[in-house]
């Protein structure tokens, strides 16, 4: 009897260890499995903490941007926090990048960047005055005056006489075939300084085929294109656009970070970053922002807008010169008679619209060394107040005024565009996924 409950004793605590030893082992296993799964996440964590990390220090240092690339996305620090902790892998671990740089992040990026930087220079001002300038020449009548003297009956004589198709000598001698009693002598003198306008015009045409743009002075059509380029550039421009808080600061981070048609040797970015450290070469990338068109036609783009707005503004100023003015009506008088003359009267044209069409010549003359001088990384007066310039700007002015007039996704695109050929596809957030843990991170500044 003694030795059946000393067996049921023994069978009774088997039935308990048996029971104590699973509940351990389940507790054991779900421990294990806890601390490998804390362990997985942790690894994850690190992983993408340190790919984030590894952002590009000069995207940050010119453009304020936190970005990565692909070239900085492995698996090296989740495998070495795994192995430190005595765990081998078993689950596929997955790393990559999970948010590209959009629009919308670049300019998040930019508001920051201008937070501590936006009182320290002007962005809508210059714009402001070019839409002014252009307001104040439609109001006088400058604008329409200008694209009318391509239809004027004075045009087809000077343009003849300033591309060397025809000379004042020979309409003289035209004259006085018609009429042997015309003073050939007074009209010489009278017209001389005519000569002077000409040279200085082939010396434009020569420096504009320099530049590469396809327009002549001495086409009075070429020169109303040029007028066109920056009208429609303002036109297209709406209230939406140059209302928006955000848009001056992106006009500007645009058009001043960006490399463009002047030499990289007189040329850097705005925290002094030389060009030729972000790429060998001198790209027309502030160009392509503003237009859209690659290497020359957006460097002629740009500078056949600059001609017409200083076109305008060179056109105002002769029209209201006391000293100009006088010279030129002296000239148009004499040409006036020696075309009427040579054309036994049937051409008879108003010393006033010859007066217009020469003061269109020199304006255009002059805003061609205004261009020249710009795109040499130079600086023009484009206004004055009260005697004093304050207007003294440079082609990166220009380009900023020009880029206010364009809509930001346009610029952000584009930029984007750039940022992406210098530095390659650029990443604002990372992931890493192994078995049931996936980590998900990205840069604050982008939330």
């Amino acid at each position: 009897m003694r030795r059946n409950k000393r067996g049921a004793i023994s069978i009774f605590i088997a039935f308990i260890l048996s029971a104590l030893v699973l509940v351990e082992c389940t507790f054991l296993v779900f421990v294990w499995e806890l601390d490998y799964t804390l362990t997985l996440n942790e690894a994850a964590r690190a992983q993408v903490e340190c790919i984030l990390a590894e952002y590009n220090r000069q995207l940050l240092d010119v453009y304020g941007i936190y970005a990565f690339t692909q070239n900085g996305v492995n698996t090296d620090i989740f495998d070495a926090a795994l192995t430190r902790q005595g765990y081998e892998l078993d689950e596929t671990v997955v790393v990559l990048p999970a948010k590209e740089l959009s629009g919308q992040d670049l300019k998040d990026a930019i508001t920051v960047y201008y937070q501590y930087r936006a009182s320290g220079i002007y962005m809508q001002f210059l714009a402001e005055q070019i839409g002014g300038l252009i307001e104040q020449a439609d109001t006088a009548g400058v604008i329409d005056t200008i694209k009318g003297i391509t239809s004027s009956p004075a045009a087809g004589y000077i343009e003849d006489i300033l591309s060397g198709a025809s000379t004042v000598s020979s309409l003289i001698e035209d004259a006085l075939s018609e009429d042997p009693e015309f003073d050939g002598e007074e009209a010489r003198s009278q017209t001389r300084g005519l000569g002077g306008i000409v040279s200085d015009v082939r010396s434009a045409d020569n420096d504009l085929e320099d530049l590469g743009l396809d327009m002549r002075v001495s086409d009075l059509s070429s020169v109303v294109s040029g007028l066109d380029t920056i009208l429609d550039l303002q036109s297209g421009v709406t209230d939406a656009v140059m209302t928006v808080a955000i848009h001056p600061a992106i006009a500007h981070y645009a058009s001043r970070n960006f490399d463009c048609i002047v030499p990289n040797d007189s040329d850097c970015t705005i925290n002094g970053t030389s060009f030729t450290d972000i790429h060998e070469e001198n790209y027309l990338d502030a160009e392509y922002i503003l237009c859209g068109m690659d290497g020359r036609l957006g460097a002629a783009f740009c500078s056949m807008a600059i001609f017409g707005v200083l076109l305008i503004k060179n056109v105002i100023d002769n029209f209201a010169d006391e000293t100009l003015k006088p010279v030129l009506d002296a000239i148009s008088i004499a040409l006036s008679t020696v075309i009427a003359a040579a054309t036994g009267g049937m051409a008879v044209i108003d010393p006033e619209i010859i007066t217009t069409v020469l003061i269109v010549i020199i304006s255009a003359v002059q805003s061609v060394i205004g261009v020249v001088d710009v795109l040499g990384g130079g600086s023009i007066t484009l206004f004055e107040v009260s005697g004093t310039e304050v207007g003294v700007i440079c082609y990166r002015d220009f380009v900023n005024a020009f880029m206010m007039f364009v809509p930001d996704d346009y610029l952000l695109s584009r930029m984007r565009d750039v940022l992406t050929r210098d530095y390659g596809t650029l990443y604002t957030g990372c992931a890493c996924e192994a078995g049931s843990v996936r980590i998900d991170k990205s840069y604050a500044l982008y939330r």
